[in-house]
């Protein structure tokens, strides 16, 4: 039942919404008119079980009803369709809803009293309720529907590059994908969905770094080798007019899970990262110069970095936040060549992503919390303007790779495995962050289940490239390990 005016209600009936109204001049346990939305006609509807519910529907005893109201929030309700259910009432909720409430109390001691009866075609609705028994009003029943977005499945890659690969965006808009424990590099072509091999890499990576520099070639740098056992100072440039791979000057020290960044200049800064040798973590930090294929020290970083991000701002300065174990931040200025201080995060975070938002400030999302701990859903925004950190909306699952949208939306992928999501529900695969409104939002989810070591590449024609890090291949869908796909905004 969902509403109470007059002798009228509204109920389901054979899977159908229907108005219903006693007809003056018959007892109310014989019949009753029920008006059908759907094909606009009243119909006579002679069972006494439907009669009785109307009747009980539009009695109006005059005393106030005792028990537990429910009710709730909508997020996200783009379409007509939703029907909620409360025991043996029901809410149809139209497009745009906020909120909803059920007319009818019910007993003291309800436990998870709400279900979705039915969802809008084309949009996937969830529910968030906390557990029962309840003693007093409920009012933050949550209902959330999937944001725009859909995945479909895209070409097989040749090889199987999961494990700390990179995927780059060239300039004629192929995305080059390369490493992941194999030296087979292979390009992807977005206007006709292919992937074909090209140059083979010098040396087998993971966890290296791939830049784009100005010149259009991509620098390949450090990672680990021979069978994820010795850390690399080599590197290596790509060229995509020959499509082959050589090498140029190594990297001072030997670095993997580091970071890379183009600044304005057109060098590169190296910073951070781990490697094998008795120093272990290094902070120091050195730049690429493409003119001269050399690299040079810069200025150290004030602590150890590893699995940290480094974001170049729209000041020319690098945010460099966070790493294994700690919540610190620092800046990079390239005309001073050092390292200063800055806001620190709000959590400690280990292997977060960071993003910059359109609006200069810069989205960073989970990780992992204290060394070795759980994977986290919070993310947090940088402001270079003050240098602080402060909280935002939080994630609805645990995710590890993000990429911002042409819209100004984050897409956040790849959940996690092995480390529990404290707090948060690890099914949702995939969610948008909004920037104005500050939350996040599920999607539909991804075709094949990813992990931490996605890679999503945001591509010229506004779609998203996925490759690597899938962990589950649904039965019944034709799809390997090396299955890319796309997302798409309507």
């Amino acid at each position: 039942m969902h509403h109470n005016l007059s002798r009228r209600c509204t109920f389901i009936e054979r899977g159908r919404l229907i108005a219903a109204s006693a007809i003056p001049g018959y007892p109310s346990n014989l019949a009753v008119r029920a008006y059908s939305p759907s094909s606009g006609r009243h119909h006579y509807v002679c069972t006494s079980a439907l009669a009785a519910l109307l009747l009980a529907c539009s009695s109006d005893s005059g005393q106030q009803e005792t028990g537990i109201q429910i009710g709730g929030t909508i997020r996200n309700l783009r379409l007509d369709g939703l029907v909620l259910q409360c025991r043996d009432q029901f809410v149809s909720v139209p497009a745009g809803a906020t909120r909803f409430t059920f007319q009818h109390r019910v007993p003291v001691g309800a436990e998870n009293p709400v279900q979705i009866v039915s969802a809008p075609p084309g949009q996937l609705c969830r529910i968030t309720q906390r557990l029962g028994p309840f003693l007093g009003d409920l009012s933050d029943v949550a209902v959330t529907c999937n944001a725009p977005g859909t995945f479909t499945l895209a070409a097989t890659m040749n090889g199987a590059h999961d494990f700390g690969h990179t995927a780059t965006l060239l300039k004629n808009g192929e995305v080059l994908i390369a490493g992941g424990a194999t030296a087979v590099a292979e390009l992807y072509d977005p206007a006709t969905d292919t992937f074909s091999v090209t140059g083979t890499m010098v040396s087998a990576r993971q966890r290296h770094t791939a830049t784009l520099l100005a010149n259009g070639k991509v620098l390949l740098a450090g990672g680990w080798i021979d069978g994820y056992s010795i850390v690399t100072a080599t590197a290596e440039l790509y060229d995509p007019a020959s499509g082959t791979f050589t090498s140029t000057g190594n990297m001072v020290t030997p670095r993997g899970s580091h970071s890379a960044t183009l600044l304005a200049d057109g060098k590169v800064l190296i910073a951070g990262g781990k490697n094998t040798t008795a120093e272990q973590y290094p902070v120091t930090a050195e730049l690429y110069d493409e003119t001269t294929g050399v690299f040079t020290l810069t200025g150290s970083l004030s602590g150890l970095s590893f699995l940290h991000t480094a974001t170049l701002l729209k000041n020319g300065k690098v945010l460099i936040a966070g790493g294994d174990g700690t919540n610190r931040a620092q800046l990079y200025d390239p005309a001073t060549g050092s390292f200063g201080p800055t806001g620190s995060m709000v959590e400690v975070r280990g292997g977060p992503q960071a993003t910059l938002l359109m609006n200069g400030l810069v989205l960073v999302i989970g990780g992992q919390g204290p060394p070795y701990g759980d994977a986290l859903a919070t993310a947090e925004l940088y402001d270079p303007d003050d240098g602080v950190f402060r909280s935002t909306g939080e994630m609805i699952g645990c995710h590890w790779a993000a990429t911002l949208l042409s819209n100004g939306m984050v897409l956040v992928v790849g959940t996690t495995a092995t480390l529990l999501c404290y707090g948060a529900d690890p099914r949702f695969n995939s969610e948008l962050y909004d920037p104005q409104a500050g939350t996040f939002d599920f999607t539909l989810d991804p075709v094949l289940g990813r992990e931490t070591t996605v890679r999503p590449t945001l591509l010229p024609n506004g779609k998203v490239l996925l490759t690597g890090g899938v962990i589950v291949v649904p039965e019944g869908i034709p799809a390997k390990l090396a299955t890319a796909e796309l997302f798409s905004l309507p």
